[in-house]
């Protein structure tokens, strides 16, 4: 098991191994966490392959275990969903000497830790990731939120977890699309802070098991380091937006059928077009991120169109009045902030789509 510690403003231990819900109770209970009264918050899809198992292992360690179980899906990632949650740990009597524990991948995350974050002003949380992308990425971080409809993540908060158990003998089980997803993300890492990262990960594959650990590892270090030099998303940490401002316009184009992982492909593939085609990016970029997408069968090409991105990406949740903070690649592991007016947006997609 591998440990790596992020220093944000409540320092906490990502656990990184095999087998870890198999032995959730002992890693809680090891972590401070005492045997006592809890809030597992999960989907229906995590729910039902390993809610009965988790619960288990918990309460034949003494925990007494209240599960909260909502539709799986992005499309639940509402104010409705998160009134239901509330609602359920009020009426479980949760206390603030309590704490939850959010199973599953990027949606549970979000809507566990804004829970955990308002629920009575603040109870103490644990990340469970079941999917590559939120090991690599949601987990870690304290960023929580639901969707509105202007925009994805536009309400919520920043609310660090007490600990994230990441079991790799889970994420192994994963199929092609659901692992694809979460390379996406770690491409994003290695195109930003670690060329070698972004090599390494062409061979990457779920059926080496083996493998996890040390991507995996490599990926929070890069998310750890941001995250304690820009805990509250003001400066450096924009850089983990790569590929994001035109993903999350493309998700909303799509009625979320397009899945994050998949749009935030598309997303670095316009970023480095665009950057590359104005002059600002070595052309190496394109081969680089191009090959890793590829090994993966990312799709690199978006279905909609620069005016139809541009009039969503307008809401990016990071836009400062009329200034949009794009992230652009400039060598293959190292990308920087560009400010924009918000009016240049159309431009810069129509050159990453190839419109201009």
């Amino acid at each position: 098991m591998k440990r790596i510690t992020i220093n944000a403003s409540t320092e906490y231990d990502v656990l990184v191994g095999p087998d870890l819900l198999k032995n959730i109770g002992t890693v809680l209970s090891e972590a401070g966490f005492a045997p006592g009264r809890m809030a597992l918050i999960t989907d229906s899809t995590v729910d039902e392959l390993y809610g009965e198992q988790v619960c288990a292992e918990l309460k034949n360690d003494g925990y007494e275990v209240y599960r909260c179980v909502f539709p799986a899906g992005e499309g639940y990632k509402t104010w409705t969903t998160l009134g239901y949650i509330l609602d359920y740990l009020a009426a479980a009597e949760i206390r603030r000497s309590d704490f939850i524990l959010g199973l599953g991948g990027g949606v549970v995350g979000d809507l566990a830790g804004f829970a955990a974050s308002v629920y009575l002003r603040g109870v103490p949380l644990v990340l469970a990731p079941t999917t590559l992308l939120a090991a690599v990425d949601s987990s870690v971080g304290g960023k929580n939120g639901v969707n509105l409809g202007t925009g994805k993540n536009m309400a919520g908060s920043f609310y660090q977890p007490r600990l994230v158990v990441c079991d790799t003998t889970v994420l192994s089980r994963l199929n092609a699309a659901q692992f694809a997803e979460g390379v996406a993300e770690i491409i994003k890492c290695g195109m930003i802070a670690d060329e070698k990262l972004l090599a390494r990960i062409v061979d990457f594959r779920r059926s080496r098991a083996t493998g996890f650990v040390p991507v995996i590892s490599a990926c929070l270090r890069i998310k750890g380091d941001l995250v304690a030099r820009d805990e509250f998303d003001r400066g450096d940490r924009h850089l983990l937006n790569f590929g994001h401002t035109p993903a999350h316009a493309i998700e909303r184009c799509s009625g979320y059928r397009i899945s994050h992982g998949q749009a935030v492909a598309m997303g670095m593939s316009i970023m480095t077009r665009a950057a590359i085609a104005k002059g600002l990016a070595d052309s190496e970029c394109a081969l680089a991120l191009h090959t890793a997408l590829l090994a993966h069968g990312m799709a690199q090409r978006c279905p909609y169109g620069a005016a139809e991105l541009a009039a969503l990406a307008r809401m990016d949740k990071k836009r400062q009045g009329d200034i949009v903070r794009l992230v652009i690649p400039e060598i293959p592991g190292r990308c920087r902030v560009y400010p924009i007016e918000v009016g240049e947006l159309y431009s810069w997609l129509a050159a990453g789509l190839g419109e201009a």
